[in-house]
């Protein structure tokens, strides 16, 4: 089982699949004499791709214990503010096994690259959302303050000046 979040949003009934797919960095060059070579480097941004139903449809299996009365327009409606506000999001995967107990969680900051509405005669007043999603890692640059002591000795403080701090 499991139970899918993005902010404070529960998905109301999971994806049948997630891809996630892990980005190399790595740099291949050509040595002389010996040829190519691979440079292994940290691992690029993480990407998840997943669709969901949105239903209009009071359903059983809708997993969602706080809004399971909300319908598709309420996650559509959040899914644009998510791309107005320019902001991660907090995304949240939590795996149950049958008998309860947590097998993992994913639990890391995104951004909402991409989303696709689709609405077809087979979903009848429901419609599916493919979702894709990119990690998001905090950035920003240091100060350097420099001052002199007393004897004229140098001194230095340093202060972190991220905008990513005001994220969630």
């Amino acid at each position: 089982m499991y139970y899918f979040y993005l902010d404070k949003v529960q998905i109301p009934i999971p994806p049948p699949s997630m891809t996630t797919t892990i980005h190399g960095k790595n740099e291949v060059v050509n040595l002389l004499g010996l040829g190519e070579v691979n440079i292994v480097k940290p691992a690029g941004l993480t990407d998840w791709a997943f669709k969901v139903l949105l239903p209009n449809n009071d359903y059983p299996f809708n997993q969602s214990l706080l809004m399971k009365s909300k319908q598709a327009n309420y996650y559509l409606d959040a899914f644009e503010r998510f791309k107005k506000e320019k902001k991660p999001v907090r995304f949240i995967v939590v795996r149950m096994s049958q008998r309860g107990d947590m097998l993992s969680m994913t639990n890391t900051k995104v951004t909402l690259e991409d989303y696709t509405i689709e609405e077809s005669h087979a979903l009848g007043i429901d419609c599916e959302v493919s979702l894709k999603l990119k990690q998001w890692k905090d950035w920003g640059s240091k100060k350097l303050k420099l001052e002199t002591d007393e004897k004229g000795n140098p001194t230095g403080t340093v202060s972190k000046d991220r905008p990513s701090d005001k994220v969630p």
